[in-house]
């Protein structure tokens, strides 16, 4: 008896466990849009060779091309400026906004009001 509790318990815990933290498609490709969105994520501009560190920073037209696939994998952006970038985040991020909206997808990256 004691081996089928121990037994129940683990199954019980893997499924307590295994349930809430299943695999998302970050793009909602069941296409049921927002409803599968990230709430939010954390933007910057660096690319996989790109690091402050190195003084390797990414151009405007990276940046983007990255916020264009953020903006379809999420509700909201919090966007991280740096000094070194000679552009605008929150405006790449309006702008992405306003091209899902062209394309018929929902407004769901908006900037700040200035």
């Amino acid at each position: 008896m004691r081996p089928l509790l121990i037994a129940f318990c683990a199954v019980m815990l893997l499924l307590a466990w295994y349930l809430p933290n299943r695999p998302v498609d970050p793009l909602g490709g069941g296409g049921a849009g927002d409803a599968e969105k990230f709430s939010s994520l954390s933007f910057d501009a660096y690319g996989p060779s790109e690091s402050p560190l190195t003084d390797r920073f990414p151009t405007e037209a990276e940046a983007d091309a990255h916020m264009a696939v953020v903006a379809r994998a999420a509700n909201a952006v919090r966007t991280y400026a740096a000094v070194e970038g000679n552009f605008d985040t929150a405006a790449l991020a309006q702008r992405q906004a306003e091209a899902l909206q062209v394309a018929g997808v929902p407004p769901s990256v908006t900037a700040p009001a200035a």
